[in-house]
């Protein structure tokens, strides 16, 4: 496969984010230096965004994200590579980025986070900083950006009990090897044993440059499988991608089973607003805050100041009832329901930073 890299050399300076979740804010260290004025010295950056696919409205909110904050700073090279779900590729292409020297790697998701690893050690020999997103890569060092998974399920599926009265069939869809798929897998695990109720009698799905076809025909044919009334009483999918294809299956065969799921776009919400439409509920965050704080992160960890080990990116429950006006952009929305996110990485180095820019 043809490597994919594309590198853009941006002014930077970007919209301020503070840390929410798990790992502990370490102190602002030194390393920082400032001038006379209390000013910081701008030095250029470069961060290095190497994706196992960009074919998505999620990947399209964060690496929008990660281009704005991009602009918002002074004096950053941003370089981009996306592998088409190719694992191999992807490896190949953490390499030559490697060899670039950047200041910082964003590494965005891994089918296979452990095949990262000797590439992402590496990197770390060599100095070079690495903020992992929705990958856990086993290497001592990377920071760990991860959507809180766990809890998006929990919302989701908390709704999908709700929906169906806690009592029926239902069929999950959900894909391994993908640290937010494990993660979720986590509270599918604990909801079944919560809900004795509520069985789950199909899962499947995969993940490719054609999984919203592929969903739609294995909906169809679970659709077909369970043709009349009370046999399948919800689907809960793991994924945006996953409840699309679901959608298409049902409007195709002219069924109104409720679907449940986690991951929210532009094109989700349209959706879920069509007349009649099965989508009743997913679980989400901003994922264009989630690109913006991840620039925050890597600048900081430039400059030298200590970032958490773990950065969790909290999420809320959107239900069909609830969504927002028709034309209302979906980042504008997440201002109004999770207005933390707006400060997600935030310091007073950026600050500073940002006023240099200006």
């Amino acid at each position: 496969m043809k490597r994919q890299m594309k590198k853009l050399i941006l002014p930077i300076a970007a919209a301020l984010v503070f840390a929410a979740g798990c790992g502990t804010q370490a102190a602002t260290s030194n390393a920082a230096t400032s001038n006379t004025s209390g000013s910081v010295k701008v030095k250029p950056v470069h961060i290095a965004v190497v994706s196992l696919y960009d074919n998505d409205e999620w990947s399209a909110q964060f690496l929008s994200g990660i281009k704005a904050a991009a602009q918002a700073y002074p004096d950053v090279t941003l370089t981009e590579t996306q592998a088409s779900y190719n694992q191999a590729e992807m490896v190949s292409q953490l390499q030559a980025v490697i060899a670039q020297h950047p200041d910082v790697i964003i590494v965005n998701h891994a089918s296979q986070p452990s095949a990262l690893a000797p590439a992402v050690q590496q990197a770390i020999n060599q100095g070079i900083k690495v903020i992992s997103v929705e990958a856990d890569i086993p290497v001592k060092g990377v920071a760990h950006a991860n959507e809180n998974n766990q809890q998006l399920a929990t919302l989701s599926l908390n709704a999908l009990a709700q929906g169906i009265h806690n009592r029926g069939n239902i069929a999950v869809i959900w894909v391994g090897g993908f640290t937010p798929m494990v993660q979720r897998e986590v509270s599918l695990k604990a909801f079944e044993k919560a809900h004795p109720d509520i069985h789950v009698i199909a899962t499947y799905g995969d993940a490719s440059n054609t999984t919203i076809s592929d969903t739609m025909a294995r909906t169809e044919a679970l659709l077909r499988q369970y043709p009349n009334a009370g046999q399948l009483s919800a689907i809960w999918a793991s994924w945006d991608q996953f409840a699309i294809g679901a959608v298409k299956a049902e409007q195709a065969l002219q069924r109104n089973v409720p679907i449940y799921g986690i991951d929210v776009s532009n094109q989700d919400l349209a959706l879920m607003k069509q007349s009649n439409s099965p989508w009743k509920a997913t679980a989400a965050n901003d994922v264009y805050q989630y690109g913006t704080a991840m620039v925050n992160y890597a600048l900081r960890d430039a400059y030298g100041e200590s970032i958490p080990s773990s950065i969790w990116i909290p999420g809320a429950l959107i239900e069909q009832s609830k969504l927002p006006p028709q034309g209302e952009n979906i980042h504008d929305f997440f201002l109004s329901i999770l207005p933390s996110e707006t400060s997600l990485g935030s310091s007073p180095l950026l600050q500073q930073l940002e006023k240099e820019k200006q």
